[in-house]
């Protein structure tokens, strides 16, 4: 490396050290803007190709063109700058530019813009400074910089400023996940930020939440992370603390080892109650629970919870539920049970014709994410999966309500929310099955079978009545057979109670008391017997050396409190081994 080459390294790491190369690659580019020198360039390009021609213009054509053209357009313009003490008030442009680097990656990142000679100021210059000046020869450097342009942008630079994490916010939020982190740093955009072809999980930026135990990937936002910023979105975690991890193509940064983030319950709001269990879609729904907050977009200004966070968004299984009235700021209803207190109740409109199972959800900000179900809300679908809240389509009228035995008759079957999304829809008449002929959200007409002799109530698929007819008010246990229909009535005759509670019960399921409070856990009394056998070992030594026997002295210290008091001579021990033993010995006596 030549005596420029090195000088050039040496200021640059200086530079980048201090963090001040990113600060005066940042005034450049400003003052450059400001004095018009970018119009201007991108102007004089587009003459050049207009004048050639685009498809006889090359880039080294273009290069040719535009140097002379750039360095000529540079202004003289002085920098003022309060902030940069080590630049003397008169320094040019093209002064800080040759001082920040001469290497070719910050040629094209910067000059795309010019190069002037140096003329540093000596009444700044520290005893550090002159001696690099004095290495330069004490007089102005031309550094060659080659301008490279397109016509669409200028402003595609390349940032040699080391990779940092300054802060982190919040640093607390649910264990469901959901808590939207924002990362503060220097350098936190890669070559390619994100790699959206697949081919590389190590291409772009990544964040890692890293626990003694576990690591859990934050979902990065593309769209709000850039060079200074990310911001990433935490999935559902244990409760831990973790250290934030950033990496750049794979490449984790140094950061802080402060920067720690905690999944807590305190933080973590909560759902203990939905009503109702069930209804048409568009139903209302309350929810009960930790909502930390009666505030909701814009419908106060401020919230008297010392929490303050807000709501941003209530879930019914994949669509939003609604907590305004259509077209207006009106709730349907958001209150904390106390002023200062976390629980309380939400109630939202389900959006969506989905007929099926949904769960239910809602998200705060401020270090809070999204809430978590307790084991209660849950219960077993028909379909064998957990759920929260069930719909279901509704039938309004058959027509006609009569016709042949030999079946053919076409049935109209009108309702609502006739959904298909999870299976084809079926309709049965008497047991048998009606041809379906056409369906759509409101009406279905099929063509009823041979042989639907018995007046039965008509069953769309996925809604079923159970019944039981006893005297006694507690019923006793039936087996139902899957794929057998039973049609079940209650009869309530005058008496004090109101209600009629009916169970169900799957005599076996792949879900535990820890997932949901419809599972009850067998006890099982395992009794196990054994008989013990004594077991017979012979052990062979080998290779042993044969010798004559050796008497072993052993000294032996014997210690005791008497020591203390002077009373040893009233205090005797003996010693033992196997069948041998001493007399007494008094304990302050000495023998060998």
């Amino acid at each position: 490396m030549n005596k420029d080459a090195q000088l050039r390294a040496t200021i640059n790491q200086k530079l980048i050290e201090t963090g001040e190369r990113e600060r005066l690659k940042e005034l450049l580019r400003a003052k450059l803007t400001e004095c018009g020198w970018k119009d201007q360039l991108k102007a004089h390009c587009k003459d050049v190709i207009r004048e050639k021609g685009l498809e006889h213009v090359t880039v080294d054509d273009l290069v040719a063109e535009i140097t002379p053209k750039g360095r000529a357009l540079v202004p003289d313009s002085n920098i003022k700058d309060s902030h940069t003490p080590r630049l003397a008030k008169g320094t040019k442009i093209g002064d800080v530019l040759s001082i920040i680097d001469g290497s070719i990656t910050f040629e094209r990142d910067l000059m795309k813009r010019s190069c002037l000679p140096v003329a540093w100021g000596k009444q700044t210059r520290t005893k550090g400074e002159q001696e690099l000046w004095d290495r330069m020869g004490g007089h102005s450097q031309w550094w060659s910089l080659p301008i490279i342009l397109s016509l669409c942008s200028l402003d595609s630079s390349v940032s040699q400023t080391v990779p940092s994490v300054l802060n982190i916010s919040p640093r607390h939020g649910s264990i469901n996940g959901a808590t939207r982190l924002t990362i503060k740093g220097r350098g936190l955009s890669a070559e390619k930020p994100f790699d959206y072809t697949g081919a590389s999980e190590t291409l772009g930026l990544s964040v890692q939440l890293l626990s003694e135990t576990s690591s859990i990937p934050c979902d990065v936002e593309k769209d709000s992370s850039h060079q200074t910023q990310i911001i990433c979105c935490t999935r559902p975690l244990p409760k831990d603390s973790y250290h934030v991890v950033v990496s750049v193509d794979g490449v984790p940064i140094d950061g802080n080892n402060r920067m720690i983030f905690r999944a807590e319950d305190y933080y973590t709001p909560t759902i203990t109650e939905i009503s109702p269990a069930s209804g048409l879609p568009g139903q209302l729904i309350t929810i009960r629970g930790n909502i930390f907050t009666d505030v909701y977009g814009s419908n106060k200004p401020t919230n008297f919870n010392v929490r303050n966070t807000r709501i941003l968004r209530v879930y019914a299984g994949g669509m939003l539920c609604d907590l305004l009235h259509p077209d207006s700021d009106t709730l349907y209803g958001l209150k904390l049970d106390h002023v200062y207190g976390y629980r309380g109740t939400m109630t939202c409109r389900m959006t969506g014709t989905y007929v099926g199972h949904h769960n239910m959800s809602f998200i705060l900000d401020n270090g809070h994410g999204r809430s978590l179900p307790q084991l209660n809300t849950y219960f077993v679908s028909s379909l064998n999966k957990l759920s929260m809240f069930q719909t279901y389509a509704e039938v309004t009228g058959i027509h006609p309500s009569e016709g042949s035995v030999e079946g053919g008759t076409l049935l109209t079957v009108t309702g609502r929310f006739f959904d298909e999304t999870d299976a084809p829809a079926r309709v049965t008449v008497g047991g048998q099955s009606c041809g379906i002929l056409s369906i759509n959200k409101t009406q279905i007409t099929c063509r009823t079978s041979k042989e639907a002799t018995l007046l039965r109530t008509v069953k769309v698929a996925g809604k079923s009545w159970y019944f039981y007819r006893k005297s006694t008010q507690e019923f006793d246990s039936k087996h139902l057979q899957k794929g057998k229909e039973y049609y079940i009535e209650m009869v309530l005759q005058e008496t004090s109670t109101r209600t009629i509670h009916v169970g169900m019960y799957r005599k076996n399921t792949s879900y535990t008391e820890q997932q949901t409070a419809d599972s009850v856990s067998e006890v099982q009394l395992i009794t196990s017997q054994s008989d013990i056998a004594h077991e017979k070992q012979i052990l062979t030594l080998e290779n042993w050396k044969m010798g004559s026997a050796v008497s072993e002295i052993q000294k032996i210290i014997v210690t005791s409190p008497c020591q203390m008091f002077s009373t040893c001579s009233y205090h005797w021990y003996r010693l033992i081994y196997k069948q041998e033993r001493t007399g007494t010995v008094v304990t302050n006596a000495a023998y060998t």
